[in-house]
């Protein structure tokens, strides 16, 4: 169970940084920094957004087992983003607008 809330964290981190990187270009002028934000504030953000949501479900039996998925996933979704970052890119920018 562990591990697949770990994954499904990770694969929802993942997307959201492409998303919300090319949404805080709208809003951010400097692409360097809505970078920083989408790597940095959003993953944590995310990630422990969805776990309260898991939690509240209960789909965590115990409050240590979501912080212990958030501390696996995002670092996760990190070494994945830094892996998949241009074929992501691509995909995303072929995406009509």
């Amino acid at each position: 169970m562990l591990i697949v809330n770990a994954v499904g964290l990770a694969l929802t981190i993942l997307l959201s940084f492409n998303i919300v990187k090319s949404n805080l270009k709208l809003y951010v002028f400097n692409e360097y920094v809505a970078g920083i934000l989408s790597i940095t504030v959003v993953p944590f953000a995310t990630s422990i957004l969805i776990a309260l949501l898991l939690f509240s479900f209960k789909l965590f039996k115990r409050v240590s087992e979501g912080f212990l998925t958030i501390m696996l996933s995002v670092p996760l979704a990190m070494f994945l983003y830094w892996i998949f970052e241009d074929q992501l890119y691509q995909y995303w920018s072929s995406l009509p607008q």
